[in-house]
C-alpha cells in the first residue's frame, strides 16, 4: 500500500507543478522573456511523467491485489482477468479522473513539444504563452478534482470489516482484505477496454483547439497559422471521439440490449455534441 500513497503524493507534486509553469507564463508575458516559457515547456513534461507515474502505482495495485484500497476493492477481483484489471483505472469515477488528467497532461506536453518548432512561426510564438496558460489552467482543474476525489485512499479497519461483512470477503490475521466487490458484471466486455480510453482522448483532446482559439482572439493572430495547426488538433480529437462513439454504441448494443445506439446514455449523447 505505500506505493500507492507514493501514487497520491505524485499527484500533489503535479498540482505544485502546474502552479509553477502558471507563474513561469505569466512572468515570460510579463517580462518578454523567452527563458521562461521554455522552462514552462519542461515542466508540461515533467507533469506527464508525474502523473504518468500515479496512474501507473493505481495500476499496479489492480494487479497486485491491494484490496484495502477503497476503489481497488470496489472494481475488482482476484478472479478478474488482467485485462479488466488494467482497465480498472477507468473503471469508476476516482480513478477515471487519475486518467483523465494523465491524458490532458498528455495533450499539454504534446503541445508544447509541438512548439519546438512552432515558435519558428511569428503568429505561433504570440500565440505560445496564452494557449500554455489555458492548458495549464485546464490541467490544473483536473489535478484539483483528482486530488479531491483520491482514488488511493486505504479503507480504514472498521470500513474494511463491513465490507468483508457485507461482501462475504475473508481477511487476513492483519485485517486485510483478501479480496475484491468485482467488477459490474455489465462492464465485463471488450468494448469496456477500448471504448472509455478512445472516448476520453477524444473529448480531453478538444482541449487544445479551445486553447488556440482563445490564443489567437487575444493576439488576433487568425490567419494561415493557426488554421493549419487548429485543423490538425481537431481532426485528431475527432478521429478519437468517433471511434469512442461507435465502440460505445456497439457495446450497449450487444451487451445491454437497450434497444438503440442513441436512446441508452446521456454520457453518449454528450459526446455526440462536440463530435
Amino acid at each position: 500500500m505505500e506505493i500507492l500513497r507514493f501514487g497520491h503524493l505524485l499527484l500533489w507534486a503535479a498540482a505544485v507543478l502546474a502552479g509553477a509553469v502558471l507563474v513561469l507564463c505569466l512572468l515570460g508575458l510579463a517580462t518578454r522573456d523567452r527563458r521562461f516559457l521554455l522552462s514552462a515547456r519542461s515542466g508540461f513534461y515533467a507533469i506527464f511523467v508525474l502523473l504518468l507515474g500515479a496512474s501507473i502505482t493505481l495500476v499496479h495495485g489492480f494487479l497486485a491485489g491491494f484490496y484495502n484500497n477503497h476503489y481497488i476493492y470496489s472494481y475488482s477481483e482476484r478472479a478478474l482477468i488482467t485485462g479488466f484489471k488494467l482497465a480498472g483505472l477507468w473503471a469508476g469515477l476516482d480513478g477515471s479522473l487519475v486518467f483523465w488528467t494523465l491524458v490532458q497532461a498528455g495533450m499539454a506536453a504534446a503541445v508544447a513539444l509541438q512548439y519546438r518548432w512552432s515558435a519558428r512561426n511569428a503568429s505561433g510564438r504570440r500565440m505560445e504563452p496564452y494557449v500554455y496558460l489555458v492548458l495549464c489552467t485546464v490541467l490544473g482543474f483536473f489535478i484539483a478534482l483528482a486530488i479531491q476525489q483520491d482514488a488511493f485512499s486505504e479503507m480504514g479497519i472498521e470500513q474494511r470489516l463491513v465490507a468483508s461483512e457485507r461482501s462475504r470477503i475473508p481477511m487476513d490475521s492483519s485485517g486485510n482484505l483478501l479480496d475484491g466487490h468485482g467488477l459490474n458484471p455489465q462492464l465485463v466486455n471488450c468494448w469496456f477496454v477500448l471504448h472509455p480510453p478512445c472516448l476520453y482522448i477524444g473529448l480531453v483532446a478538444f482541449s487544445v483547439p479551445f486553447a488556440l482559439a482563445l490564443a489567437a482572439l487575444i493576439t488576433g493572430e487568425l490567419g494561415g497559422y493557426w488554421l493549419a495547426v487548429v485543423r490538425r488538433w481537431t481532426m485528431v480529437a475527432w478521429i478519437f471521439l468517433t471511434s469512442g462513439i461507435i465502440l460505445g454504441g456497439l457495446w450497449a448494443y450487444r451487451q445491454l440490449g437497450w434497444g438503440g445506439y442513441w436512446a441508452w446514455d446521456p454520457v453518449e449523447n454528450a459526446s455526440f455534441l462536440p463530435w
